[in-house]
């Protein structure tokens, strides 16, 4: 399963601010966040729980000396 999450890109806003070099333009500018595509948020993968439970059904065999 999976579930969305806030970007950690853009905190959710679907933007970020473009680095320009100094002297180009003297108001912000904003593209698109690379993160979430503009959407805000991220798909991620749930962890799967992992079985202890099931560690008895291995077999280890003697070590021998």
């Amino acid at each position: 399963m999976s579930h969305a999450e806030r970007c950690p890109v853009c905190s959710g806003a679907g933007w970020v601010g473009a680095n320009l070099p100094a002297g180009t333009t003297s108001s912000p500018v904003f593209v698109t966040c690379h993160g979430c595509g503009g959407k805000g948020w991220v798909t991620v993968k749930d962890r799967e729980s992992v079985g202890y439970h099931d560690v008895d059904k291995f077999y280890l065999p003697d070590e021998e000396e």
